[in-house]
């Protein structure tokens, strides 16, 4: 399975080359750790049928290291061995089974944002976008190329708000050595994606589309001849418009 550059997380493959473009080249970058989230050590339970880790899906190419009553498991053979069954759902079965009193480690990595989660986000995010005045009715693939960074923005917010909101559930889990830390990081960068979505990135891209910057054709359509250089470049007359002058054309 192809992966991103200096990862273990899978290229996007969802329902639209947009959006796997999106989160590619915008999104996985900035949730990198995120989505490649390393478990160590994590006691597996005994259980009747294939063993589950707490945390999935698991990243198919990153490597996979499990002891059994202290021996690494595939290399000793008196410690057996492991095959993956799901690794969307992080299930496996280990060879001889394991038997109640055993002690099981594993370390893996697993994604906190797989493709399902990422392309609902990027969905409600065109939503977000087209509610914002002026309202607009664009999905993902006729949405303007210029969209592309702001739907990126939105869908980091959500994926931040995420993180929080699961707050209690990763925190008791213990996926992070200090959580109060993390939490405080992520609500720090929550406010930074807001602000720079809501005053600088939203009132540009959706303001009216006729309105842009005066240039020298501006000025030349106003001031009807003459010349003077200015800030905009070359541009003529003297910051009025000349009027009508009266002659003799006019019956004077």
């Amino acid at each position: 399975m192809a992966t991103l550059s200096g990862t273990y997380i899978p290229f996007a493959n969802t329902n639209s080359s947009r959006k796997n473009s999106i989160i590619d080249n915008m999104l996985s970058m900035r949730l990198d750790r995120f989505r490649q989230l390393h478990v160590h050590d994590e006691q597996i339970n005994w259980g009747p049928n294939s063993l589950q880790t707490i945390w999935f899906p698991w990243l198919a190419e990153a490597p996979l290291k499990s002891t059994r009553n202290g021996l690494r498991v595939g290399v000793e053979t008196a410690a057996g061995s492991l095959a993956v069954t799901d690794f969307s759902k992080g299930l496996f079965d280990v060879d001889p089974v394991l038997e109640r009193g055993e002690s099981f480690f594993l370390h893996y990595y697993f994604d906190y944002f797989p493709d399902p989660i990422l392309d609902a986000f990027l969905e409600i995010s065109v939503d977000v976008l087209n509610a914002a005045d002026p309202g607009t009715n664009y999905d993902i693939n006729s949405m303007p190329a210029k969209w592309d960074g702001a739907i990126a923005e939105q869908a980091y917010i959500l994926a931040l708000e995420k993180l929080l909101l699961d707050d209690l559930l990763w925190r008791t889990r213990l996926i992070f050595a200090d959580p109060d830390s993390v939490v405080g990081q992520l609500e720090s960068a929550l406010s930074g994606s807001k602000e720079r979505l809501n005053d600088v990135i939203l009132p540009a891209l959706k303001k009216e589309p006729y309105v842009s910057a005066p240039t020298w054709v501006y000025y030349d359509a106003i001031r009807m001849g003459g010349g003077r250089s200015g800030a905009h470049g070359q541009f003529v007359g003297y910051g009025k418009t000349r009027g009508i002058r009266i002659n003799r054309w006019f019956g004077r």
